[in-house]
């Protein structure tokens, strides 16, 4: 049995949703309900390793956020140099 512990502590959850819920659990049990000091070690030792997912995760989602930026950005400067002199004025920008 605990050799299962110890491979879910290292198996990353499919989600960011999931590891956020998950740490909240844990946090939730760590606070209320601490077991044995082996149990305690392996939350926290879980909860180190949901903390990175979720960090990679988050940079990983900025990331893909500062590319699409940067696409629209080039698309919108694209565009603006087509238009004509006439059509600068009437220019939205949402970014």
């Amino acid at each position: 049995m605990a050799a299962k512990k110890t491979t879910s502590s290292t198996t990353p959850p499919p989600s960011f949703e999931e590891a956020v819920e998950e740490l909240e659990e844990l946090t939730e049990r760590l606070a209320h309900e601490p077991e044995s000091l082996n149990k305690l070690i392996d939350d926290f030792e879980r909860g180190q390793s949901l903390i990175h997912f979720c960090h990679a995760s988050l940079k990983t989602a900025r990331e893909r956020i500062t590319v699409i930026q940067a696409s629209l950005q080039s698309d919108s400067e694209d565009a603006t140099t087509t238009q004509s002199p006439s059509a600068d004025n009437d220019d939205v920008r949402l970014f």
